[in-house]
């Protein structure tokens, strides 16, 4: 959804999970505002409400990368001086 909307057929596809629970998930992003929906025909179409909202989790998922790096490093260097030689 990041870039277009997707029919909620194509999101199950994509996600592996099943109707319901799909329907829930859904449910609770539409109430929260964070995705809107349209029905054309018997297809039922989301998208992210607002775009800055792609911009954050970008910003978020930057963050945690650099994190999670930083925890590697330092784990690496604690086997070094911990593993014999």
């Amino acid at each position: 959804m990041r870039d277009r909307e997707l029919s909620a057929r194509t999101i199950r596809r994509k996600l592996s999970l099943e109707q319901a629970n799909l329907s829930q998930r859904l449910a609770v992003l539409r109430s929260y505002q964070t995705l809107v929906n349209r029905r054309e025909g018997n297809q039922v179409f989301y998208s992210i409400c607002n775009r800055m909202l792609v911009e954050v989790l970008d910003m978020m998922h930057r963050y945690f990368q650099a994190s999670l790096a930083d925890a590697v490093q330092m784990l690496e260097e604690v086997e070094c001086e911990v593993s014999p030689r």
